[in-house]
Formats: structure tokens, C-alpha cells, sequence
């Protein structure tokens, strides 16, 4: 992201339970850790990390900036690193040097500090990735009280779970507009599938492995080879998780039919050039390099009623 900052996190709408969203993603970068040093100064002065103000850097300065917010977000505001001059604060972030010995730090707990403490360590090596940090104790334990207050209605459960079974069988077309669709999809529309994601997610990793998955499935009457190949069937991105995304791809047409100003809104994404139809050459530029013309002609046969080589909106119907 490259800006994580308390002002680039919202609340989607006034809602009590409104789901909290990361915005402007215009400085974010696309990264890839094996051979990836970024090197541009860029962000917010008060959140960045020691290693981007010294201009070599990898994703885990974001695991900085998320310290930064967490503090503030305990200290009503308050930033952990503060000088009277750019200069001053440059400094102080450089060293590493803050503290809790403000009044409101009484009232948190220790876990929640050791949270702060394992971000905010100058030594990126040192700093705990994003995988440790989702496993820190703070989390797990507000996870699991949110799921003890968070009853899923047990047929809402089972239709998930069977809608998933089905959604593996369809074609790739298909599933690809219904991942669009889950993608356009408000959090309040999809608040109910949300818990039953948690549910399956048991490491509390925002992704669903396929023993988590095995194990949500356990009760359907399915040999371990058929639950590896559904798994395999609904996880689009082949990348042996399911994200949220696909999850709620695979499960949103159990919440009845799906309105058609949602259809509509899927159908103009894949028609990115606003022709009236979704082409191969509107495919290709969507889904990238990886995907050759053989897997593109077989999205476009599938859905292409009127044999034209293209798919109209009455054919995405």
C-alpha cells in the first residue's frame, strides 16, 4: 500500500456493524519478494517506516505503518513518534523511540502493547511479518469472542456449504461473473456469508486452506479425493487458498436470486472497453498474460448463445 495512515482507514457507511475499508491505493505497488526492493520515498512522514525514509524497503513497511495506527487508535490519536520539525520526527522514527507512559495506557492491555511492540521494530527482519502478526494473541482472542457472539443460523450454514458444491461444477465463464458480482457486492449484502467464512477460516489467516476446508466439509458424504477437487474447482486465482472473493463467488447465489443492477454492473466490468459486449480482447486485458487464447475461447463458447464470437448482455443473462 505504501500509505497505510489512520485517515486511509474508513468505516463503509454509519451502519453499527459497517465493515472497515483501506482506501487510496494510489501509491501501492505490486510487489513480489523474491527479487522486489522498492526504493521510492513515498507516504505519509508520520507513518513510514525507518527503511522507506532510507529508501530501500519490502511490503513489511506497511507492518510498520500498521503499528503506527494501532498506537493511535489505543492513544485516542496520539501518534508514537512526534518532533516539533520534520527533521525531529525523521529522527525519532529512525531510533525506533516511543513510548506508552501516557495516562491511557493504564487501561490497555499487555497483549495489545506486545501487538504495537511486535510492528514497530526499526529492523524490518525483525518485525513480524504479516502472517505472525494476524496469529498475535491480541487478535486471536478478540477473533474468537467475536465468533462466540456471531450465531450463524445452521440452514444459512448448510446452504453455504452446498451452494459451494454446486458453484465447483459450473463452468469457467460462470464462476469468473460471479466472482465480479461478489467483488461489486456491499458488505451488508453479504454480511451473513462473511461469519460463515470466519467460521471456515479457523487459523484466522483471511484465507481458507484446504484443511480448513476439509474440515468444514467433513459431515458431506465425499472421499477426500472429491473435497481436493472442488477445493481446486473453487479456488480461481490456483494460488491453493480460497480468498473471501471466491468464497463468497461460490456462495452468494444461495441468498436467492442476485438483482440485475449487480448482473449489469458485472457485465460493463468485463465489457472494459463499453462496446455492448464482452469480447476476447476484453477477457485477455482482464484476466492478463496467464491466461492463453485456448482458455479465452472456451469463457466466450460458454456463454455465447447468438455463435457470434463475442458475448452480448442478453447472453451474460
Amino acid at each position: 500500500h505504501r500509505d497505510l495512515k489512520f485517515e486511509n482507514i474508513m468505516f463503509e457507511s454509519k451502519h453499527p456493524e459497517a465493515a472497515i475499508k483501506v482506501i487510496d491505493f494510489g501509491l501501492s505497488k505490486e510487489y513480489s519478494p523474491n527479487n522486489h526492493i522498492l526504493t521510492e520515498r513515498v507516504g505519509t512522514l508520520y507513518s513510514m517506516s525507518p527503511e522507506t525514509l532510507q529508501g530501500i524497503y519490502t511490503n513489511q513497511a506497511d507492518l510498520w505503518s500498521i503499528g503506527v495506527c494501532t498506537y493511535m487508535m489505543l492513544a485516542a490519536g496520539d501518534k508514537p513518534f512526534e518532533g516539533k520539525t520534520p527533521k525531529q520526527l525523521v529522527a525519532k522514527i529512525l531510533m525506533g523511540k516511543y513510548d506508552f507512559e501516557a495516562e491511557v495506557w493504564k487501561d490497555i492491555s499487555p497483549e495489545a502493547i506486545s501487538f504495537i511492540h511486535s510492528l514497530l521494530v526499526v529492523q524490518p527482519e525483525n518485525r513480524s511479518s504479516a502472517t505472525d502478526a494476524m496469529r498475535h494473541g491480541w487478535l486471536t482472542h478478540a477473533t474468537r469472542q467475536n465468533s462466540d457472539h456471531s450465531s450463524v443460523d445452521d440452514n444459512f450454514r448448510q446452504r453455504v456449504k452446498q451452494g459451494i458444491i454446486r458453484y465447483s461444477n459450473l463452468g469457467d465463464f460462470r464462476k469468473l461473473a460471479l466472482n465480479v458480482v461478489a467483488k461489486k457486492s456491499t458488505s451488508a449484502e453479504i454480511f451473513e456469508i462473511r461469519k460463515v467464512f470466519e467460521e471456515f477460516d479457523t487459523n484466522n489467516t483471511g484465507t481458507i486452506t484446504l484443511p480448513e476446508f476439509k474440515a468444514a466439509l467433513e459431515h458431506f458424504d465425499y472421499s477426500e479425493g472429491d473435497l481436493m477437487e472442488i477445493f481446486r474447482k473453487v479456488d480461481v486465482n490456483k494460488n491453493n487458498v480460497i480468498n473471501f472473493t471466491e468464497f463468497v463467488a461460490a456462495c452468494i447465489e444461495t441468498q436467492g436470486h442476485i438483482e440485475e443492477h449487480r448482473l449489469g454492473e458485472a457485465f460493463d466490468f468485463l465489457d472494459c472497453d463499453d462496446s455492448g459486449y464482452i469480447s476476447k480482447k476484453n477477457l485477455r486485458h482482464i484476466l492478463g498474460e496467464r491466461c492463453n487464447d485456448q482458455y479465452i475461447d472456451c469463457l466466450i463458447r460458454e456463454a455465447d448463445f447468438r455463435k457470434d464470437g463475442q458475448i452480448s448482455y442478453e447472453d451474460f443473462l
